[in-house]
């Protein structure tokens, strides 16, 4: 079975490296709607490792149209977001997609409706 998910280490707090992902993704500026591809999850272990939404629902046992493209998107964002300093990975990310990954800045968020399309279960 193929492992999910890209091991990180942090560089910066676990929030800002989450929130940073939420402004990576896909845009729609026609209704200002703005669809993350990434979230970065502690792991009961207590390691870090950054999914694609997709691999997320594979992770839970439920079905997912995961695919080759969704993968690359996957590494390009952990490929930007290792660039910009805010994780560090061992992962060789020898390709990575050059289109359709939108970055929202920060002082942008508020103009758009963040739209996840993954809903974390709350752990009681």
């Amino acid at each position: 079975m193929k492992e999910l998910g890209i091991l990180v280490k942090l560089n910066k707090d676990h929030r800002l490296v989450c929130e940073t992902l939420e402004r990576i993704g896909v845009i729609n500026n026609k209704s200002k709607k703005f669809y993350p591809s990434c979230y970065c999850i502690a792991e009961e272990d207590g390691t870090f490792r950054v999914y694609h939404f997709k691999e997320l629902f594979e992770k839970e046992g439920k079905a997912s149209d995961y695919n080759d493209i969704d993968e690359l998107r996957r590494n390009t964002i952990v490929h930007l977001v290792r660039n910009w300093g805010l994780i560090e990975t061992d992962y060789e990310i020898d390709t990575i997609l050059h289109e359709k990954i939108d970055v929202l800045r920060h002082e942008q968020k508020k103009e758009y409706t963040i739209c996840h399309k993954y809903y974390f279960k709350r752990k009681l």
